[in-house]
């Protein structure tokens, strides 16, 4: 009986880890599409006359995903302790 429980175990953490591993994917090439959708508008509005906006455009989308702040290493621990 025991040992039937061990496999089950075994295969619900198989399916969560490929799971999350497919979400994290997922995540990050739907970031790198917003973001380079956002940098090449802003430098196609930047080179159609208008450098505001473009410039807009471009640093709304780029500066998000580079500052970004790390998740804090403990769930106890604050952010602004990391600050």
């Amino acid at each position: 009986m025991a040992e039937l429980e061990q496999k089950h175990r075994h295969l619900v953490t198989e399916r969560t880890l490929a799971t999350q591993t497919r979400m994290l994917i997922g995540g990050m090439v739907s970031a790198l599409v917003i973001g380079l959708s956002g940098i090449v508008g802003g430098f196609v509005l930047a080179l159609k006359d208008k450098p505001l906006v473009g410039l807009t455009a471009f640093s709304g989308t780029l500066l998000p995903q580079v500052k970004t702040a790390p998740a804090p290493p403990f769930s106890n621990v604050s952010c602004k302790a990391l600050v």
